[in-house]
């Protein structure tokens, strides 16, 4: 399924999700917005915000239970990608950030992992978070987290920065 032109997925009519048995992508210059309470479920395969598009959900649900299933933001060369996702939960699902890639993920809950591959760049602020792998290349921000119950995983060049500012490790 490719969503090419401005969409707006909301509770229309009593509709709380969509289920997706099929890869969904958002093309270049078309924008995804998802409205609070909507669930989106993935079947197989992934999510793909491409180089020129956006997806901007709010308060909503991304759910699957397949473990490959991921939401991924793939930019290229002179087109970002961008997802916003404030208050959102990610439940069982990684999320991938490319090169060109960018991510905003405010006061959400990850029951996943979250996954920059390297070109990617990314400013991360969550509520609660379970794991994270953040791999070289990436400029990533983590602020503002409870990290008593989960990880974070940096692998790649020994001279990357991960800005760790304001998290809360465990007693």
């Amino acid at each position: 399924v490719t969503i090419a032109k401005n969409a707006v997925w909301s509770g229309v009519d009593g509709l709380k999700s969509f289920r997706l048995a099929r890869e969904v992508y958002v093309s270049d210059g078309a924008t995804l917005r998802i409205t609070a309470g909507m669930t989106v479920e993935l079947g197989l395969g992934a999510m793909t915000v491409s180089g020129g598009s956006r997806l901007e959900a709010q308060g909503a649900t991304f759910r699957t239970t397949n473990e490959r299933a991921t939401l991924e933001i793939m930019g290229r060369a002179g087109a970002e990608a961008a997802a916003e996702m404030s208050g959102c939960t990610v439940e069982g699902m990684g999320i991938r950030v490319h090169e060109n890639g960018r991510l905003d993920f405010i006061n959400g809950a990850s029951q996943g992992s979250l996954s920059f591959f390297t070109g990617g760049k990314a400013d991360i602020v969550l509520s609660s978070l379970g794991s994270l792998a953040v791999n070289s290349g990436s400029r990533t921000i983590i602020a503002y987290n409870d990290l008593s119950k989960g990880s974070v995983t940096a692998d790649g060049s020994p001279s990357a920065t991960i800005q760790l500012q304001n998290n809360y490790w465990g007693a």
